[in-house]
């Protein structure tokens, strides 16, 4: 296997392994904990995936831009209600960073939190938590 060819990640050492595994561990906590099913689950990480994948290019300026243009989507995608879904989305964040810290600082990397399709799946996620925990 090659890993010299642009946008190939080269074999991860021990210590990147066992990281990883620990992360893995650490984001099943947080899916498992909001009540994501594994189906909702695997379409976050994929969509984190896609965020990390697309943003590892970009300098601090067009990573800026980028998140601007994903807050338009969310803007268009909410409307008015868009702020108080937020607020709750980060009532959900906050109650699972408080179990198994880790989520708040993943989502300032690279732009994970800017994206529209993790912020939608986090506060579909935090509607869905918010009804389970009124019960």
């Amino acid at each position: 296997i090659q890993y010299d060819k642009p946008g190939q990640a080269p074999p991860m050492d021990p210590i990147q392994k066992q990281n990883l595994a620990k992360f893995d561990q650490t984001a099943r906590t947080w899916l498992s904990t909001a009540g994501f099913t594994r189906e909702h689950g695997n379409a976050l990480t994929i969509a984190i995936g896609r965020v990390v994948e697309s943003t590892k290019g970009m300098n601090e300026s067009q990573l800026e831009a980028w998140g601007q243009g994903q807050f338009a989507q969310l803007e268009r995608a909410y409307g008015a209600e868009l702020e108080s879904k937020l607020q709750l989305a980060g009532k959900l964040v906050a109650e699972l960073d408080g179990k198994q810290p880790g989520l708040k600082q993943l989502l300032k990397t690279r732009g994970i939190g800017d994206s529209s399709l993790v912020v939608s799946a986090l506060i579909q996620q935090a509607e869905r938590w918010e009804i389970r925990n009124r019960r």
